[in-house]
């Protein structure tokens, strides 16, 4: 809550705001000069939205000083406010995930997140102009695909270009932003939000007003400023002339010194390097690494009293193993390694391939504030770190915590919102972690972090430095050379080894641990060479893929129909991934009328392998009662399947699957949601009947799933109707499901009629239309009877 302080007899008291979650409102001005008025002055709550689009010398001087105020204190854009960048994008993602839910709430906690320097105030008015704006998005018929799109946009807007504006804003100061440009209806949007908050904002448009008017029709957002003998404005107007200081002529004279010399006019070097940072004074020398002789593992199984005899040292490790020595006994030896530190009564934590995000509960928990500066935020933030059970070790870790990362800083220019984000990851990761590591610390006797697999991005290895300048012990493990840890020290101390081994789980019990034999790994190692980069493929190489729908002739379908998905154009692999090229395909019509040769081609791509045939409508697409439609609700929430819920309930029919391809069909599903392909998704509870179809294929299908091969050949659906028949809902999620999977689907459709249409936001096929339309074909021709599956699968 705000509250405003009131002097009283020396002594401070704080009330409530009044305008605590209250909006500021547009008014009108009576004079250019009113944006320049105190806030105490102004009507209360009031803030001026006003657009300039002719100009003469009174408007030059106005916006001259305007810009001056903006450029200070404020906003200018010249060009619009430019989208989002692909590093913008990829930073929000890393911060929030995908998750997306239309509420106040959800902006609220993502604002308190994403900007934590904003008041309550703010947060609150930004959350709910945020949900206005997409409401009105949403009733104009926007999806809510496009609504996410337009929050992700507001909140990189936010973070990047407006952090200074929106905490500039307060009850006493009134920030002013100018803008510049060709007005677009979420820029509008977004400065509507800004401005509730209390900004003031100028529109200058050179077009007179004509791409404002195509955005504002009725003058809903800003007024237009009559000018007096206003003209165009100058081809050359822009912020540039704006900012240029004026030129003052005066009368030349030697200038001289007291001392009657000539003064020195030439300029002076601008030192721009930047303040050295000062450091808080440590308790203890940091002596990592100085005592190690390159025995890997046994280095930090050293006993203390061993390292070093300077009582003003902390001798520590910090190191990482590229690979290993020998194959054979890797396991066991890192088995024995945490067996011997727990035999010496050492506290040890074992990550494995990922340090986990923190959660917006555990971020939550992180007291923050509104901070002038670096070294203000990082004391600030220092305040979470609370060993109070050990005076010493507290110290030791407070200091090291503002020393590093008040150096770290130099590397953020002015973004103290971005460095922000990344020391509140930090301070989670160390309440998680550091219970562990320090509990009943004493300097004899340090912990030891063990991270398998290496750092993945920037944070994770930014924690893992802050870690090394603390009484604690480091030891990364890359035992897989085609896996690369992003962390980069002057300190670490590398031991590379030529060979590698794939080992996804630390080896913690005896009786889980396995023995390469020589053979075992001489195959491993022939396996490499064949498949990687090759072009050859082992069986189920690859557990991931990218559909790709290919547009094609006609005639290509009958040519790709039986090829192997790698020999089609677009197959590519990328690391771990597939690039899948699928048919996804409607034919109306008979070519010349030619029913003989159209059937013929029809039950020629049935005789293939592994192909669905569905004709008229006749066929089930799960085998008895949807057992889990009753449960569709609970699977999904904020926007994400829960996956692990799923795998984990009774009615889930897939638990015989690959772990891989259960995972695979569990991420196409959320693709199908999100992408809004069905009709009705988000809006009247669609989503919840694509869950129950997709969860609840029939078993044919599942077998052709679970022997599916993404550089083999694809299971295939192959539609033919001749009625009046449409499909039904749950048809069409069913044939776009297995679209997404991989299968290759095509619709034969010779009355031309729609048949999968009807359930559809967008057409992703592609229509062929082929010859005249025809009614009434005879069927008897067309085996009605799918084939035997079993025998097809087996079929080579």
């Amino acid at each position: 809550m705000l509250f405003e302080k009131i002097k009283c007899d020396n002594i401070i008291v704080k009330i409530p705001s009044e305008r605590y979650n209250t909006m500021y409102r547009c008014g009108k001005i009576n004079q250019l000069n009113d944006f320049f008025k105190d806030i105490t002055i102004r009507e209360k709550d009031t803030i001026f939205r006003c657009r300039i689009e002719d100009y003469n010398q009174d408007i030059f001087e106005f916006l001259k000083k305007y810009f001056d105020e903006a450029y200070k204190k404020g906003a200018v854009l010249e060009d619009g406010i430019a989208n989002p960048t692909e590093q913008n994008l990829e930073y929000f993602y890393s911060i929030h995930g995908n998750e997306f839910q239309n509420s106040i709430e959800f902006f609220a906690e993502k604002l308190k997140v994403w900007m934590p320097r904003l008041n309550d105030y703010q947060k609150d008015i930004l959350a709910k102009s945020i949900y206005d704006e997409l409401l009105g998005l949403k009733k104009a018929g926007k999806n809510d695909n496009m609504l996410k799109n337009a929050y992700i946009k507001f909140m990189c807007w936010l973070y990047y270009k407006f952090e200074k504006v929106v905490n500039q804003s307060s009850d006493f100061f009134i920030p002013k932003i100018l803008y510049m440009g060709t007005f677009s209806k979420h820029e509008m949007q977004f400065l509507s939000m800004i401005s509730k908050i209390g900004c003031d904002i100028v529109l200058v448009f050179k077009d007179k007003g004509q791409s404002y008017k195509k955005i504002d029709p009725s003058d809903n957002f800003s007024f237009k400023y009559e000018v007096e003998n206003g003209i165009d404005f100058p081809s050359d107007f822009s912020v540039k002339k704006l900012a240029e200081k004026p030129v003052v002529n005066v009368t030349k004279i030697k200038m001289t010194n007291r001392a009657n010399q000539p003064v020195n006019k030439q300029k002076q070097p601008i030192n721009k390097q930047k303040q050295p940072i000062r450091k808080l004074e440590s308790v203890y020398i940091n002596a990592t690494n100085v005592w190690i002789e390159g025995e890997g593992l046994n280095e930090i199984l050293k006993p203390y009293s061993q390292r070093g005899e300077d009582e003003k040292c902390l001798y520590t490790s910090f190191i990482r193993i590229n690979g290993v020595e020998d194959k054979q006994t890797y396991s066991n030896e890192l088995f024995n390694f945490t067996e011997k530190l727990k035999q010496n009564n050492r506290k040890y934590v074992i990550l494995e391939n990922e340090i986990e995000k923190p959660s917006v509960q555990d971020i939550s928990k992180i007291q923050r504030g509104n901070y002038a500066d670096v070294i203000q935020m990082v004391n600030g933030l220092a305040r979470n770190i609370n060993y109070a059970s050990n005076l010493e070790l507290q110290k030791i870790i407070y200091v090291e915590f503002i020393n590093f990362f008040l150096e770290e800083s130099q590397k953020f220019d002015s973004n103290m919102n971005k460095l922000m984000n990344k020391m509140v990851y930090s301070l989670c990761w160390l309440k998680k972690y550091g219970d562990i590591l320090f509990h009943d610390w004493k300097k004899e006797n340090i912990g030891c972090l063990i991270y398998l697999g290496g750092c993945r991005d920037e944070n994770e290895a930014l924690f893992i430095r802050f870690l090394s300048h603390l009484p604690l012990d480091i030891l990364i493990l890359v035992p897989n050379l085609n896996n690369k840890c992003v962390l980069t020290d002057e300190k670490l101390y590398e031991i590379n080894y030529t060979q590698s081994i794939e080992l996804n789980s630390f080896p913690k019990h005896g009786g889980g641990l396995s023995y390469n034999t020589v053979a075992y790994n001489a195959e491993k190692e022939l396996d490499t060479l064949m498949y990687q980069d090759s072009g050859l493929y082992r069986v189920k190489q690859f557990s991931k893929a990218n559909v790709i729908f290919l547009k094609t002739m006609f005639e290509e379908i009958e040519l790709l129909w039986d090829e192997g998905v790698k020999f089609r154009p677009g197959f590519d692999t990328i690391n771990d991934t597939v690039n899948l090229p699928v048919i996804s395909a409607k034919v109306s019509g008979v070519k010349d009328k030619n029913v003989k040769e159209y059937l013929a081609l029809i039950n020629k791509l049935k005789a293939s392998e592994n192909v669905l045939v569905v004709q008229n409508g006749n066929y089930n697409i799960s085998d008895s009662k949807n057992q889990i439609k009753q449960y569709a609700t609970s699977f999904f929430k904020n926007g994400r399947l829960l996956k692990e819920k799923i795998k984990t309930h009774n009615s889930y029919k897939y638990g015989l699957l690959r772990e891989d391809m259960q995972d695979y069909m569990l991420e196409k599903l959320q693709i199908l949601i999100e992408q809004c392909i069905i009709k009705g998704t988000y809006q009247n509870g669609t989503e919840y009947t694509i869950i129950s179809v997709a969860l609840n294929l029939n078993n044919d299908v599942i077998r052709l799933i679970q022997d599916f091969d993404f550089t083999g050949k694809n299971p295939k659906v192959l539609y033919f109707n001749t009625t009046e028949r449409t499909c039904t809902l749950e048809e069409t999620i069913f044939f776009a499901y297995l679209n997404l999977l991989g299968f290759d689907v095509v619709f034969f459709v010779p009355t031309g009629y729609q048949c999968i249409e009807q359930f559809l936001n967008k057409k992703y096929f592609s229509e062929y239309q082929i010859g005249d339309y025809m009614f009434d074909i005879p069927t008897n021709q067309v085996d009605n009877v799918l084939t035997s599956i079993t025998n097809k699968l087996f079929r080579r």
